[in-house]
């Protein structure tokens, strides 16, 4: 059922080949052999949350019970899965091992265009999306379990790297642009480099080197792992408009716009997502911003730190502005109710 929820809306056409054998004594003690072949040729897949669909897409996959004809010798596999993204090739293999304890094998490499696949975010503030991002050798090996828990996640090979190219969203009528970024995975090991974002009257250049990326990506709501991004980057910004910055992580709605309880429920339900998030943060970020404004405050040459723990960021630095100077020492919590 959870596969379901998110997958459960593709549909595809094309010359579909199914080929399925079934051996052996079904019991309390013995189950059958199984060996199930299926494959697409000319194929288009498509979902109301993707703008353009998958098309010319061929593959083939195979599921086997294997000797012992039961989960642990369980193998699924999609040797080579091809296919068009607006004009642009996407190619993804995949294999797993022993459905109890499941090894994965994964590697993709191709271009997907944010235009194709903006509605896949599940946003109603995320109304649009252009320019790629690029996929280049990544690939992830070893045991699902491993991947959950920051204490093992080093048992886990990933690697590759993700090119951005121009590749912006439009967020609660805000263009975010990634002018250009380059992210490279080794292992537990995430490492950003030349990461320029553009938007709301803001400009940044972020640089650091992120771990436990895994268990964050695969974390629950709950985080019932406890998994945290831990991080040490560098910020700098030639400008930031805190406001606009601050009105693009809200509910998209303004107050007034709807009935009062409609917003409450809005509002609660974009803190809680936005708590969920920051619960996931452990680090630091060294930053230097030549000019910003809040509303009508304006300064510059702010230097100093951020730091995100438990769910608290906290705020150490000075700036000059408005013909003065300040000292800024502070601490946000960032709860449900912040």
């Amino acid at each position: 059922a959870q596969y379901l929820k998110d997958f459960g809306d593709l549909s595809s056409k094309g010359e579909f080949e199914f080929d399925a054998a079934i051996n052996g004594q079904l019991s309390d003690k013995e189950f059958p052999r199984i060996d199930v072949n299926i494959a697409l040729k000319d194929g288009k897949i498509s979902s109301p949350r993707l703008s353009h669909p998958l098309k010319d897409v061929s593959f083939s996959a195979n599921f086997t019970n294997g000797k012992s004809r039961n989960n642990t010798s369980s193998v699924f596999e999609i040797p080579n899965l091809k296919g068009y993204f607006n004009r642009e090739l996407i190619e993804v293999s995949l294999k797993v091992k022993n459905l109890d304890d499941p090894r994965i094998d994964f590697n993709s490499d191709g271009v997907i265009p944010l235009a194709s696949i903006y509605k896949m975010f599940n946003s109603s503030v995320v109304t649009d999306g252009r320019g790629e991002i690029e996929f280049k050798n990544l690939s992830l090996n070893g045991r699902y379990k491993d991947m959950l828990t920051t204490s093992r996640v080093s048992r886990v090979s990933l690697g590759g790297e993700i090119e951005f190219d121009d590749a912006g969203l439009e967020v609660n009528d805000e263009e975010i642009l990634i002018d250009r970024g380059n992210l490279v995975f080794k292992n537990n090991v995430l490492a950003v480099s030349d990461f320029k974002i553009d938007g709301v009257g803001s400009e940044v250049n972020l640089e650091g080197t992120f771990y436990n990326l895994l268990p964050v990506l695969f974390a629950d709501e709950k985080n019932s792992k406890n998994a945290e991004l831990r991080f040490q980057a560098n910020l700098n910004s030639p400008k930031m408009d805190l406001a606009r910055i601050v009105k693009l992580t809200g509910s998209g709605v303004e107050e007034g716009e709807v009935k009062r309880v409609v917003y409450d429920s809005l509002r609660e339900a974009n803190t809680q997502k936005r708590s969920q998030v920051v619960d996931l943060l452990k680090g630091t970020f060294e930053a230097t911003v030549e000019n910003f404004t809040y509303d009508k405050i304006e300064g510059q040459d702010f230097k100093g730190k951020l730091e995100f723990k438990n769910s608290q960021m906290s705020n150490e630095g000075s700036a000059k502005g408005m013909d003065g100077s300040f000292d800024l020492d502070g601490t946000a919590y960032l709860q449900n109710q912040p």
